[in-house]
């Protein structure tokens, strides 16, 4: 807790499993994000929540394509996913949620195209590390 505390950058980095986040992960929020440690309790929850002022974003990778995961596509838009995380666990904790980094179906990608993706992941997420919390959105 005191790390996470501590942190202006929360980056969540999971494989896309089942259209949400693994087990594992949603495991981890469920016993971090305790009620009465970043919400409720002393802390209200979206902007008077413990983590308000912080920054969060998502690094992902997907098993289909992004023309997939667009409105109309095979599994609908991305943004009808994401929901529930950026603003059910995320904003709701305080979080500033940032733009996702998605790799889309990296399995799918020769290694020359994985490894600029990797690259292009790696920038993005360097960039917003770097990147004061009142120059971000």
């Amino acid at each position: 807790m005191e790390r996470l505390l501590a942190a202006d950058l929360l980056v969540l980095s999971f494989p896309l499993w089942w259209f949400s986040l693994p087990a594992i992960l949603k495991g981890w929020i469920d016993r971090v994000f305790v009620m009465g440690a970043v919400f409720g309790g002393d802390h209200g929850i979206f902007g008077d929540a413990a983590l308000a002022g912080k920054r969060a974003m998502l690094l992902f990778t997907t098993g289909g394509s992004s023309e997939a995961f667009r409105p109309g596509g095979a599994f609908g838009a991305m943004d009808d996913f994401l929901f529930h995380i950026h603003r059910g666990m995320l904003e709701f904790v305080g979080y500033q949620v940032l733009e996702p980094v998605i790799t889309y179906g990296p399995a799918h990608l020769t290694d020359e195209e994985r490894a600029v993706a990797l690259k292009a992941a790696k920038e993005s997420v360097a960039r917003t590390a770097t990147a004061s919390v009142s120059a971000v959105g």
